[in-house]
C-alpha cells in the first residue's frame, strides 16, 4: 500500500489503497466498539414489539436500543431510589 493517511488521494492506486484503509479503519472502530459495549440479545413477545413500535411512532424515528436504554435507565433510577446508596 503506497497511500498514507493524511495524504491526498491523487492516483487510481491511491484510491484503491484509500478504499482498503477506509474499510480496515471502519472494521477496527467496530472491533473497539464491540469490546467496550455490552451487547444484549433477546427475543421480544408480540405485545412488546407492538409497544416498541408505538413508542417509535410517538417519539419519532429512534432506534429500539435507544428506547430500551431509556426504559432501563428510568427503572434503574427508581430501583436505586429505594436502595441504600452503598448497595448500588
Amino acid at each position: 500500500m503506497e497511500w498514507k493517511q493524511g495524504k491526498p488521494v491523487a492516483t487510481e492506486a491511491d484510491v484503491r489503497d484509500w478504499i482498503v484503509w477506509k474499510r480496515e479503519a471502519a472494521r477496527e472502530r467496530q472491533r473497539r466498539r464491540r469490546r467496550s459495549l455490552c451487547r444484549v440479545d433477546y427475543e421480544t413477545s408480540e405485545a412488546t414489539k407492538r409497544f416498541l413500535v408505538y413508542l417509535q411512532r410517538r417519539h419519532g424515528p429512534v432506534g429500539v436500543s435507544t428506547i430500551l436504554d431509556a426504559i432501563v435507565a428510568r427503572w434503574a433510577a427508581s430501583w436505586q431510589a429505594g436502595r441504600e446508596p452503598e448497595l448500588w
